[in-house]
């Protein structure tokens, strides 16, 4: 089942991710060449969103395929959750780390865009390229994407996994549309966060940390109980069960 501090970090981490300077410099030229902007075409918004609905399909289905496998290597190793929970944990406060800047790890910086080079063509071209998207800047977002495949490991329940990293895709995919509705006004608004790249990277470093912490200390349920107090009982495991 779903508890609401597993929703509010994924929903987080994918914003982060999509603001992380190495997808936030390309995300407006991977829309305006999908959708044809960049060529002169005349684009509709019915067309854009309709691109741009495909394009986040595509790296989506990536993305919750690998929640669903890390879960799945989870509910294989349950017998050693609290083991699996220490580890995890200690390996999401090392990206933590690492993404604040403490901590330098030069394969966390590895970029691999092989299938993005591909010239795709036709009508699932945007689909397609989204898939490709997902997995040549799987690198570039490791450390927070990392930790939140490491979270849905730690659930070792698969539909959770799954469940997850739709979140996490859902956190990704809304700038994408806020970025197809308002391409300009967009490009004025990610220079801003461009030029604050390091605040965003500062953020993300204690969300992870914190995160990690939370497993290593198994307090993730704590914190849901905690959580759904405050907000009176209501919390969106009730309608993600």
């Amino acid at each position: 089942m779903l508890e609401t501090p597993h929703v509010g970090i994924a929903l987080l981490a994918g914003l982060l991710s999509f603001f992380s300077p190495c997808v936030l410099a390309v995300a407006p030229g991977y829309l305006g060449i999908l959708t044809g902007s960049v060529t002169g075409q005349a684009v509709t918004k019915k067309r854009s969103l309709w691109v741009t609905l495909l394009f986040v399909l595509g790296f989506s289905v990536v993305f919750m395929l690998l929640g669903t496998a890390f879960s799945l290597v989870g509910q294989f190793m349950r017998t050693y959750r609290g083991i699996l929970g220490r580890v995890l944990g200690a390996v999401v406060v090392f990206f933590g780390l690492h993404q604040m800047g403490l901590l330098k790890l030069g394969l966390l910086y590895w970029e691999n865009r092989p299938l993005l080079q591909k010239k795709w063509v036709g009508p699932l071209k945007p689909l397609l390229t989204g898939m490709a998207f997902a997995f040549g800047w799987t690198p570039c977002v490791g450390p927070v994407l990392g930790s939140i495949l490491a979270l849905a490991g730690s659930t070792a329940q698969p539909l959770v996994g799954l469940g997850l990293l739709g979140i996490y895709s859902l956190g990704m995919a809304i700038p994408f549309f806020l970025l197809a509705v308002a391409m300009t006004g967009f490009r004025r608004f990610s220079a801003f966060f461009l030029r604050h790249a390091r605040w965003v990277e500062l953020i993300s470093g204690i969300l992870l940390v914190v995160m990690g912490l939370l497993l290593f200390f198994d307090l993730f349920s704590n914190l849901g109980y905690f959580l759904n107090r405050v907000f009176g009982g209501w919390s969106p495991e009730y309608w993600l069960k």
